[in-house]
């Protein structure tokens, strides 16, 4: 039935964001729904048109493939870009050595003072790395070094996980 080949591809674009996915490429889509569904791909293109249609799902011309993913999904990571890409244009800050020594009143690495110069330099930063790596240390003292420069900062994390872990440091 139509609802139920409209239900198997909002289904695999459900699975395609449990993998990280927020977009999949249209073909793609259309092969994932197929071996889940067991239809054939003509079939699947009405449905997939009526959902696009309505709104339910969106589509977007990228490097000339169609990505398709869940119109709410792909309003908020357009959003998101927006709001980088109009920090971006914030003109950088320049931190000495002694703001960033009484600031940090952490001892660090000279791989981490880096981190963090460059991170308060900037107007957008993203600290990354494997366990252990000094991520927590960077980020205290860069909350530190900007609220000694009274520069406003926000903190976000990719998981629930991790901005819990960001909130109890």
């Amino acid at each position: 039935s139509r609802s139920r080949l409209e239900a198997g591809l909002l289904h695999v674009v459900s699975l395609g964001r449990e993998e990280g996915n927020t977009v999949l490429p249209e073909e793609e889509l259309l092969t994932r729904a197929t071996r889940f569904l067991g239809a054939e791909e003509e079939h699947l293109r009405p449905p997939l048109a009526d959902l696009l249609l309505r709104g339910t799902l969106a589509a977007r011309e990228v490097d000339r493939a169609r990505l398709i993913g869940a119109s709410n999904l792909i309003a908020a990571e357009e959003s998101v870009a927006e709001r980088l890409a109009a920090l971006m244009t914030q003109s950088a800050r320049e931190v000495s050595d002694a703001l960033l020594d009484r600031a940090a009143e952490l001892e660090l690495t000279d791989e981490q003072r880096r981190a963090v110069r460059l991170s308060a330099e900037g107007p957008v930063a993203v600290i990354t790395g494997g366990p252990g790596t000094g991520k927590t240390t960077i980020l205290r003292a860069l909350v530190r070094l900007l609220e000694a420069v009274e520069v406003p900062c926000q903190l976000c994390a990719p998981t629930g996980r991790a901005a819990k872990r960001l909130a109890e440091a």
